[in-house]
């Protein structure tokens, strides 16, 4: 039976031990998709005029945007808001799906340690999104598989940013997960990393990550707020933008730890004698 490869392209936004959210995201798509998104992506850029896409340094028009302040003058967030716009709209054209997990780690970092220890042995939050991200994937693939009469004949590639700390850390925490998960060794074909510079994936993928964190804090901090239009926009193909599942993230909130610390705690006393 043929083999079909999907690729799944992912960025980390924010690191535990030094903000209050992380948040890891990604797109998943067959190759010739990625291979569409990358033409138009790339189109995209050169009517904006950029090279690339870093989403947080782009709102602000920082770093190496900083010019564009004085290109566009006073229309700059004008300006900004529809590039943002045309980029939304060439993954809402292109992507296959979208997967993520977002973590408060400010009140995990708070919690009981057996219950941290209970979501996985080593307590890390970083292994807690990533598993999240993974079991996403792999339900992604097993329905594609299952649609296109392929059965178990669908891997998937993992693409994440090229990023000497990140890179280490991800491959040594997917290691781990590959021994104690028969489904991600089984489905997980590889890993690689990319430069984001280089790899427009990457910078899709960078765009949901960062939006998907700015909801968590938009939730906890100004719950009174509207939610962004980019995160409404890249969580649905609709041309009304009314949720189609095009992306779907997890989002671990103070609320949500909490209830499932609650939980944890409830079992633990249902199996005392």
């Amino acid at each position: 039976m043929p083999v079909a490869i999907l690729h799944a392209a992912f960025d980390e936004s924010g690191k535990f031990h030094d903000h209050d959210v992380i948040s890891l995201c990604g797109w998943i798509a067959t190759f010739n998709a990625w291979d569409v998104f990358a033409k138009k992506w790339e189109v995209a850029l050169d009517e904006i005029g950029i090279k690339e896409l870093h989403t947080a340094e782009f709102m602000g028009l920082h770093g190496q945007y900083s010019h564009l302040r004085t290109i566009w003058g006073q229309e700059w967030e004008a300006k900004r808001d529809s590039a943002l716009t045309t980029l939304a709209n060439v993954i809402r054209s292109t992507m296959g799906k979208g997967v993520g997990a977002t973590i408060d780690s400010k009140h995990y970092r708070s919690m009981d340690v057996g219950f941290k220890k209970e979501l996985h042995k080593s307590g890390n939050p970083s292994i807690i999104a990533l598993l999240e991200v993974l079991e996403r994937t792999i339900w992604n693939v097993e329905r594609f598989g299952k649609a296109n009469g392929l059965g178990s004949n669908v891997k998937v590639g993992l693409i994440f940013d090229q990023d000497e700390q990140q890179s280490d850390e991800v491959l040594k925490l997917l290691y781990k997960i590959k021994k104690e998960r028969e489904d991600v060794r089984e489905r997980v074909s590889g890993i690689c990393f990319s430069d984001r510079r280089n790899y427009s994936p990457i910078q899709a993928a960078d765009f949901i990550a960062y939006e998907t964190k700015k909801e968590l804090e938009r939730r906890t901090k100004r719950p009174k707020e509207p939610v962004s239009k980019w995160f409404t926009m890249l969580s649905s193909q609709n041309s009304l933008d009314v949720p189609d599942g095009l992306f779907n993230a997890r989002i671990f909130d103070a609320e949500v730890l909490d209830e499932m610390y609650a939980k944890f705690k409830a079992s633990k006393v249902n199996k005392t004698p």
